[in-house]
């Protein structure tokens, strides 16, 4: 999905916060797979290239994971399609990682937000959101 949305237009930004450096660099190297299918897909028309916590394609588009901070400051200033949250009942100061990359989803009205979580209890930003996802139709859960 990261891989995907990042490359639905030039220059396009998707972005993963992980609970830590070691997640964020997983997660990169699972997009990884994907960016090699498509450049093999495209004959080579789409390359990339890969560090520990992005992903750069030939068309200007990025994949980017970042480890999430107490208080999101880090997160501050990109302008992403697509925002996923992995682990997001793990990840401290939830509300203030939200509020942090609001500006970011305000900007673009195709910009998802996607939040994965193991449960880890009935409390917490994720917990809440999920619950109200329960009975509303207009959330994807």
């Amino acid at each position: 999905m990261l891989t995907e949305r990042a490359l639905e237009k030039k220059n396009g930004l998707s972005l993963c916060i992980s609970t830590g450096a070691r997640a964020a660099s997983e997660i990169v190297k699972k997009c990884g797979m994907f960016a090699e299918a498509v450049k093999k897909l495209s004959n080579g028309a789409i390359d990339y290239t890969i560090g520990y916590d992005h992903i750069n394609f030939s068309n200007g588009s990025r994949v980017m994971s970042l480890p999430s901070t107490t208080d999101g400051a880090n997160l501050r200033g990109y302008t992403a399609q697509c925002v996923c949250i992995d682990e997001a009942a793990y990840v401290p100061h939830l509300d203030d990682i939200m509020q942090a990359i609001a500006p970011t989803l305000t900007r673009d009205k195709t910009a998802e937000l996607v939040m994965t979580s193991t449960p880890a209890g009935k409390n917490g930003y994720f917990y809440d959101r999920w619950t109200a996802a329960k009975d509303d139709p207009s959330w994807y859960t």
